[in-house]
């Protein structure tokens, strides 16, 4: 059972570090379009260069046009070079660096939410979107940093208030996304799956441009250190050697990411590990142990710790994990549908127009 966990916790942030190097390198290389005209990425399979302008209309996908084949862009190299070394510090040294992604994090929201607000369109906002199998693995993979908690309680000073941290962390993300998924949506017509090619693309202002590229390296990209960090220790408390430790959470990731960058692949990531992977670890199987570690049968008393449990946990253990199972089956079984009938990826493009030679 520890060793599946094991495994199972590090595909987890192994699946996030995925999604948020690609999310990075795709925004960067739309910056890099848009400040210096094009982006260019090196076709593997053909050795040749391909080319990309930029977003020249909302919802394009970076190099979604060039030649078939796997694509080492140039903002997939940047953030490689940059955001790279830094998984093989530890997680005091990229402390400093986490405290200045926070800062930006709140400023650049709020930039954002001032430019959506500025030609906002409600009825853009349908109640059913063109890919609603997607929403359910989506919505938990953005909340899934509870992963991080136990190695956040292990450095934090014995005068933080844990219950206090983490409600309002995430009542405070709950809200963010709310107000930038919804503002927007009125706000572009047709956005991607990384609504940061949009804003890092020369149809946004250049201030909410430099703002994207600033967000997708700064608050994204730094998020990718961390989990290679966590990664790493993961593997190191399994037994394994620190070498391979170091090759498979500080470079793994890299290596598999730019596999998954073109088209929708980063989509299908987000929802299918959000499914599986996220829901699983990071709700699933707490609720499980506090509904065992909360029963009044004897032999479930000595999984206990301290007295942070109520006596009502029990019942709100059970009710989530009820709520939560529901959730995820629903959500497998829209994407079971979807790949079983084939209307996601490019036949979802062509039907809403996603493909089209300025794409």
């Amino acid at each position: 059972v520890f060793r599946g966990t094991q495994f199972l916790y590090f595909l987890n942030l192994f699946s996030q570090n995925v999604a948020a190097i690609v999310t990075t390198a795709q925004a960067t290389d739309s910056m890099i379009a848009a400040l210096f005209g094009y982006s260019y990425a090196l076709n593997v399979p053909h050795m040749t260069i391909e080319s990309w302008e930029g977003c020249k209309r909302e919802g394009c996908v970076p190099f979604r046009l060039a030649a078939p084949g796997l694509l080492l862009t140039a903002g997939y190299a940047f953030c490689f070079v940059t955001l790279g070394p830094l998984g093989f510090f530890t997680l005091q040294e990229n402390m400093l660096a986490q405290k200045i992604s926070f800062v930006l994090l709140v400023a650049l929201t709020l930039q954002f939410l001032a430019y959506f607000v500025t030609s906002p369109t409600p009825s853009r906002v349908a109640l059913v979107g063109p890919r609603p199998w997607d929403v359910v693995g989506v919505v938990i993979f953005n909340f899934a940093f509870c992963v991080t908690v136990p190695a956040w309680l292990n450095e934090k000073v014995p005068s933080v208030h844990a219950k206090k941290t983490i409600w309002a962390a995430c009542l405070s993300s709950a809200v963010a996304y709310c107000l930038v998924g919804w503002l927007g949506g009125v706000a572009i017509a047709r956005a991607s799956d990384n609504v940061l090619d949009e804003l890092t693309s020369s149809l946004a202002p250049t201030s909410v441009r430099l703002g994207g590229g600033i967000f997708a390296f700064a608050i994204i990209g730094l998020g990718v250190p961390v989990y290679c960090v966590l990664m790493r220790y993961n593997l190191r408390a399994g037994g394994l050697s620190e070498f391979w430790s170091h090759i498979l959470a500080g470079a793994g990731p890299w290596a598999v990411s730019w596999l998954v960058y073109r088209g929708h692949g980063i989509l299908e990531v987000l929802s299918w590990s959000g499914l599986i992977l996220n829901a699983g670890i990071d709700f699933i199987a707490p609720m499980v142990l506090v509904l065992h570690s909360t029963s009044t049968r004897t032999n479930a008393s000595r999984f206990r710790r301290g007295d942070s449990l109520g006596p009502h946990d029990h019942m709100r253990a059970a009710v989530l994990l009820m709520i939560v199972v529901v959730l995820v089956a629903t959500g497998l079984v829209l994407k079971l549908y979807e790949a079983f009938n084939g209307i996601g990826g490019d036949i979802a493009d062509q039907v809403h127009g996603d493909v089209t030679p300025d794409s």
